[in-house]
């Protein structure tokens, strides 16, 4: 999404590129630690996991959008 037509769309949107780069588990065990979650029956790798998955579903959903808005 490097074209002048999708960084036109990313501005209009908000939307930086570091939104839309993937973000490595390292990423979600720190907010993890941040928000210092404490759950007896949950470790914290399967609250980060848990954050990757919904992250990475949401920075999908909105590179599908941003396509979508280039389109028209």
């Amino acid at each position: 999404m490097s074209s002048p037509r999708s960084i036109e769309v990313m501005n209009l949107s908000g939307v930086t590129l570091d939104d839309l780069l993937p973000r490595p588990m390292s990423f979600y065990m720190d907010k993890v630690r941040e928000d210092r979650v404490e759950c007896v029956a949950t470790r914290m790798e399967d609250l980060a996991e848990l954050r990757l998955e919904r992250g990475e579903i949401s920075r999908r959903k909105l590179i599908r959008k941003l396509r979508g808005d280039r389109e028209r």
